[in-house]
């Protein structure tokens, strides 16, 4: 296993789905129990199966380090001996090219964000992929770091940052302007203690308008459904 640590806050928890467990009951012999075991001579049956799920989250010390396999921070992280194209090991399919693996491990976490500016098929990156910097360690069977072993952050080794355009900070800023994130309000409760008595009668007011509104609507929905009654 290898252990992920949070190095600061990613601004929420990080949620990394890897896989499924499953049980496939089989027996050798005598059958204890026939319903807990499968008859692969029957109809294929789905197996219950759940979903495994790593998190780290910055904001509950518990879970700002986790134990990760690492075929799973393989995919989430990117392999740490990937290295240059005209390497042996890469040209003997051993290791990734570095450029094709940073740009894998950007996609799983949503990619790098383009300009909008220059026509739909120009690549101009503008801004980093949203991928929380973790420092990742091996440990033993008890969970303990092994002493004298690599350590390895995929920010500092894939250096994401500098394949950025030199003019992305305003790109980025005239993105946002043209397209500008709004976040909805919080609704908040009406509070009629502080209402002026004129606004208590507007209110008022309205209140009673809605009444009637609603009142005549539902008076004119059930006259229809009487005579659509009566002609039937």
């Amino acid at each position: 296993m290898l252990r992920v640590t949070l190095l600061e806050d990613f601004g929420k928890r990080v949620r990394m789905a890897f896989g499924y467990e499953t049980a496939i009951p089989m027996h050798f012999g005598a059958i204890s129990d026939p319903a807990l075991m499968v008859d692969f001579r029957g109809p294929r049956e789905p197996l219950p199966a759940k979903q495994t799920v790593y998190y780290l989250d910055w904001a509950n010390e518990d879970e700002r380090s986790t134990l990760i396999p690492p075929e799973a921070v393989l995919h989430y992280f990117g392999n740490m001996n990937a290295a240059s194209g005209d390497d042996v090991r890469v040209r003997n399919l051993q290791v990734p090219e570095f450029n094709q693996e940073r740009n894998r491990v950007a996609a799983v976490w949503g990619d790098y964000l383009y300009s909008d500016a220059h026509g739909p098929y120009v690549t101009i990156r503008i801004k980093e992929p949203d991928i929380p910097k973790v420092r990742i360690v091996p440990v033993n069977a008890n969970g303990v770091s092994l002493p004298g072993a690599w350590e390895y952050e995929p920010h500092a080794f894939f250096r994401f940052a500098e394949i950025l355009d030199p003019n992305a900070a305003a790109e980025l800023a005239a993105l946002r302007a043209r397209k500008p994130t709004v976040a909805p309000l919080p609704q908040q409760a009406l509070d009629i203690s502080n209402l002026s008595p004129e606004q208590l009668e507007a209110l008022i007011l309205q209140i009673d308008r809605f009444t009637a509104i609603r009142n005549t609507n539902t008076a004119r929905e059930a006259h229809r459904e009487k005579m659509k009654a009566g002609n039937a």
